[in-house]
């Protein structure tokens, strides 16, 4: 591709900034509507929420600069990982937040050592391509029961709500598709701005908002600390979850190593993981949902003509500024249920258009069994996530978070699948 700026390219202030505040709006909507749902399923209430979108934006800011300076080195985007959400999902109400976060820093300290080591070359056999193409479906599959209670979670009527987010979730891929350049990377956020307003002009009149956050705070100013609780059934649960984690962040580098072949590709996963296990580990420490490269860059980098890494310094800057100004950050907090829910079924739509482009970039065949071995566990997901918490009352506290974990079960059952599928290969071979 014909690029304007590679990737060590030094640009002029004005293309350095304009290029920087791109990735910032493009990452920004990720960040508000992972950390807004996370927070809300730990009954934070609107000051805690607050708080927490304050940590989360900053350490996303800090996680960038470390892999642009020690890390990968190249230009992709850092936000919340949404396979740690799936674990945070299936854990909430059996679990402690101090067990949450503490699987969270044992985790992101068992990916650093496997960046330390280069050992995911050992993984590959078990994380085939089959594989790692429905772990992606398996993502947006598991979050589905998610973005049924967001669009639900409003006042008024049930059915306003769901034709409301039925209707932006439609506006944006129509805008995604007239529009080019910027326009097109920030479509999301211009919907959420105009689909906001025209919801609280609907139900919520704006002089019922009331903001009590103060206009400037650093992110940490009130922390206290984490206190560390081990359980089995949570690590188990977000020990898979990680593993999504760890292929989401090796394919988001590949992906742009494959786009614009920097030298030593190797070293840059290898780095990429250390500096995203140990985000990891911090972001347990801090209490917050945990960091992962996205994939998000390719298409950013084709608009743009702009793959230099030097714009993703003013990106981190604008994260690490804005997280200290918590009376900004309390207006996206008061982001209407139904839109929320409506831009993360976006996103997890442009989440399966990833996966099914990954699986046509393989040049695989696609026949019924190997159609099975990636529908089932899909299913699967679906059957177990949207499935009463009733059902699992009779379980043991340990082993409830595994077994209600949907993305945990398809994962296994496709890992199962992948197996018998390679012995009856073999065995045909013979």
């Amino acid at each position: 591709m014909d690029l304007k700026y590679g990737l060590e390219d030094r640009l002029p202030l004005r293309d350095a900034f304009l290029n920087g505040l791109q990735w910032f709006v493009v990452i920004l909507p990720v960040i508000v509507v992972l950390g807004k749902v996370t927070g809300d399923f730990q009954s934070l209430g609107m000051g805690g929420q607050v708080i927490y979108m304050q940590r989360l934006m900053f350490m996303m800011g800090i996680v960038i600069l470390a892999q642009i300076l020690v890390g990968h080195g190249l230009p992709l985007v850092v936000g919340p990982s949404a396979a740690l959400l799936v674990g945070l999902i299936s854990s909430a109400g059996n679990s402690s937040p101090a067990a949450v976060y503490s699987a969270i820093m044992l985790g992101g300290g068992c990916v650093a050592i496997l960046g330390l080591m280069g050992a995911f070359r050992y993984l590959k056999f078990i994380f085939t391509h089959r594989v790692v193409n429905t772990i992606i479906f398996l993502i947006a599959a598991s979050l589905l029961p998610l973005v049924l209670r967001l669009i639900l979670s409003s006042e008024g009527v049930p059915f306003f709500n769901l034709l409301f987010a039925l209707a932006v979730i439609m506006l944006t891929v129509v805008l995604h598709n007239l529009f080019t350049g910027v326009v097109r990377s920030t479509v999301i956020i211009w919907v959420m701005m105009g689909a906001s307003l025209f919801f609280f002009f609907v139900y919520e009149p704006l002089e019922k908002i009331i903001f009590t956050s103060p206009f400037f705070s650093p992110p940490f100013t009130s922390f206290k600390g984490i206190p560390v609780a081990f359980d089995l059934g949570v690590f188990v649960s977000f020990f898979f979850c990680f593993l999504a984690l760890v292929v989401n962040d090796v394919a988001s580098v590949q992906s742009v190593n494959e786009f614009i072949s920097p030298a030593h590709r190797e070293a840059r996963v290898s780095r990429s993981l250390l500096v995203t296990g140990l985000a990891n580990l911090l972001s347990g420490f801090f209490g917050i949902i945990g960091p992962v490269n996205y994939s998000l860059s390719p298409g950013v980098i084709s608009s743009s003509r702009c793959a230099s890494r030097f714009p993703l310094f003013i990106t981190a800057g604008l994260l690490v500024v804005f997280s200290c100004f918590p009376c900004a950050i309390g207006i996206l907090n008061h982001l209407p249920g139904p839109i929320v829910g409506a831009i993360l079924a976006y996103l997890l739509g442009a989440q399966v258009m990833a996966g099914i482009s990954m699986w046509r970039e393989g040049n695989e065949e696609m026949d019924f069994d190997r159609g099975l071995t990636m529908a089932i566990p899909v299913v699967i997901t679906i059957i177990v996530s949207f499935m009463p918490s009733s059902v699992f009352s009779d379980l043991s506290p340990s082993v409830r978070p595994v077994a209600q974990n949907g993305f945990l079960m398809g994962l296994l059952s496709s890992v199962f699948l992948e197996g018998i599928g390679w012995v009856r290969r073999r065995f045909n071979s013979k």
